[in-house]
């Protein structure tokens, strides 16, 4: 009985504390430094003997946080940790992650650095295989396409023999999609046959797959025929 009350305590006191709207940033640092025990953490973002970037983006991004709560944490400065599926929020001294556990979208709204224009993306968080992913949403309707971009950790290829290879760990950006459906969320098949197979139950999708012509793995491809279906 008193190990449910200290659980239910932690979860009270931790979404209280993470559902508060705070007026700047320095002074929402100051909470998410003295609520480590919620799991927000200063967060390190050096990888040791590693090459690659974690990062979505190395360049950080206005933008704003929206909680499960339905409450909405403004004015933050973001990236995202495509290694680790995390949120990252910067203030001028420290880093911190923000629990995967509370959030339900982030949204950019800082200037592009590329282009010099003013970006508008989503990224929501989703279950698929019983893991939280951080997904970027490409189109929203009956039929959701979400985009997930993560990284996988290459072991040294260095070959002594031949002199050749790489003598450190590296991190390679990978990006696979994804599609939902009724709130089920799977990934897109690997090929638009295995596609109209998987989705045999649904006369609607399986007869718009079978009149198309694209590759599953073509991110422009993929965006029209979602837009198309969902019209």
């Amino acid at each position: 009985m008193k190990f449910s009350v200290i659980i239910y305590l932690f979860v009270s006191c931790s979404t209280m504390l993470l559902s508060q709207s705070y007026d700047d940033s320095t002074k929402m640092s100051g909470k998410l430094q003295d609520s480590r025990t919620a799991g927000l953490q200063t967060y390190d973002n050096r990888l040791k003997g590693v090459e690659g970037s974690p990062y979505l983006q190395d360049s950080w991004s206005e933008g704003f946080v929206v909680l499960l709560s339905g409450d909405t944490i403004q004015d933050l400065v973001l990236k995202i940790d495509a290694h680790n599926q995390e949120f990252v929020h910067k203030t001028e001294t420290k880093m911190m992650s923000i629990p995967k556990a509370f959030v339900e979208r982030i949204v950019f709204t800082g200037i592009d650095v590329f282009s010099g224009n003013r970006v508008n993306s989503h990224f929501v968080l989703k279950t698929h295989d019983l893991e939280r992913k951080i997904f970027k949403e490409l189109v929203i309707g009956d039929y959701s396409l979400y985009r997930n971009d993560y990284c996988v950790l290459l072991k040294p290829s260095y070959n002594a023999a031949i002199d050749a290879g790489n003598i450190n760990y590296q991190l390679s950006k990978k990006t696979k999609y994804y599609y939902e459906i009724d709130g089920v969320v799977k990934q897109v098949p690997s090929s638009r046959k295995k596609f109209i197979k998987e989705v045999a139950d649904n006369v609607e999708l399986q007869a718009a797959l079978k009149k198309s012509r694209f590759d599953t793995k073509d991110e422009e491809a993929l965006l029209n025929f979602f837009k198309t279906i969902n019209k």
